[in-house]
């Protein structure tokens, strides 16, 4: 079994790679695009489904976005569904 911290250090600075439960991710800082109309906010979190996508809660108008496996955006969801208010 390959040292996960050779692994970590020799992946490229854009990429990166991080270590959760005893697998290891690579961290790809440029994913995914959003549409013109939805603003950027802020991720609270991630979650892959069985198909690969991608899906990023926000704390933003529109709370959900799904993105295929290479990044391309696919659709949202929840707008109007959720508050954008923090405590």
């Amino acid at each position: 079994m390959p040292d996960r911290r050779d692994a970590v250090s020799a992946a490229p600075p854009e990429l990166g790679r991080i270590a959760l439960a005893g697998a290891l991710y690579t961290v790809i800082r440029d994913f995914g695009r959003l549409p013109e109309e939805i603003a950027p906010a802020r991720i609270s979190q991630v979650a892959v489904d069985a198909q690969a996508r991608v899906h990023v809660v926000r704390r933003g108008t529109v709370p959900v976005i799904v993105y295929a496996p290479d990044g391309r955006f696919l659709y949202s969801y929840g707008t109007g569904m959720a508050s954008t208010r923090t405590a």
